[in-house]
């Protein structure tokens, strides 16, 4: 999922193959207020239902939101989840749909990569 300012945008964006991606266009709308049900479309139509599993808690108003899984770590999970899911934005966003991956579809979550690396309203230090 790759949001964007304007539906046009989506023209100057490469295409590679075995590679898909689907697209959330901001078109005039709050900053962000479209992309975590773009985000819950798009896990209903790519992930099989599956159980989910508990998500630790994570303060996005004082720490990082981040995790990348290792091969050496995740190896296995990599190789049977369904999807392998890379998100990145605005921590509250991110942390939003990670939770539903993981918690609502079952993805494991060595299997999804998160950044939640900036915070809507909040300066960088």
């Amino acid at each position: 999922m790759l949001e964007v300012p304007h539906p046009r945008d989506v023209a100057y964006l490469p295409r590679h193959p075995g590679f898909d991606y689907r697209v959330a266009a901001r078109a005039g709308r709050d900053r962000h207020a479209h992309l975590v049900p773009a985000g819950r479309d798009a896990a209903a139509a790519l992930v099989p239902p599956g159980r989910g599993s508990e998500v630790e808690e994570v303060d996005i108003d004082s720490g990082l939101l981040w995790e990348v899984p290792r091969t050496a770590k995740g190896g296995a999970a990599l190789k049977s989840a369904p999807l392998y899911a890379w998100l990145a934005g605005e921590a509250g966003a991110i942390r939003q749909l990670r939770r539903h991956l993981v918690a609502e579809h079952g993805v494991d979550r060595r299997a999804v990569a998160f950044m939640g690396y900036w915070r809507l309203g909040r300066a960088e230090n």
